[in-house]
């Protein structure tokens, strides 16, 4: 089952499988308030990653639990708002369930770097671990 709700308008994250590798992707810049769409409500909700500033332009890659990892993934974005910088990886429209997370490419490990649950018509936030973290252990 994919993550993403059939029929959602908003941009969605696109399996590396769809992409031709020539061309590689550009990091986007910056995104101020406001400039995000997420699409929840009946059956679709959406999360948010927050990261450290270290991870800006990381790649995060997404898979709903128990199912394989396809390289469905978002870029960590630098976010402004309310006089301040952050960071964040946004997966604006998801069927409810549980996910797991972590940094591509190149990860090796099959384990999540975090666990998340997404409930319909709601917005998920959850915090990317610190450095200090167990490595291989799930976060939520």
């Amino acid at each position: 089952m994919s993550p993403l709700v059939p029929g959602a308008r908003s941009p969605r994250p696109v399996p590396s499988s769809d992409r031709h590798e020539a061309e590689p992707e550009r990091a986007p810049g910056p995104s101020d308030a406001g400039c995000v769409v997420l699409d929840i409500g009946p059956g679709a909700g959406a999360a948010i990653v927050m990261t450290p500033g270290a991870l800006g332009g990381t790649e995060i890659e997404i898979r709903q639990t128990g199912q394989p990892w396809d390289g469905t993934h978002v870029a960590v974005r630098q976010r402004h708002g309310d006089g301040t910088t952050r960071y964040a990886a946004i997966f604006g429209s998801l069927a409810a369930g549980r996910y797991e997370f972590r940094p591509r490419p190149g990860c090796s490990s099959d384990r999540p770097a975090l666990v998340a649950d997404v409930a319909e018509a709601s917005v998920t936030l959850v915090h990317w671990p610190e450095d200090d973290a167990p490595a291989g252990r799930p976060r939520r």
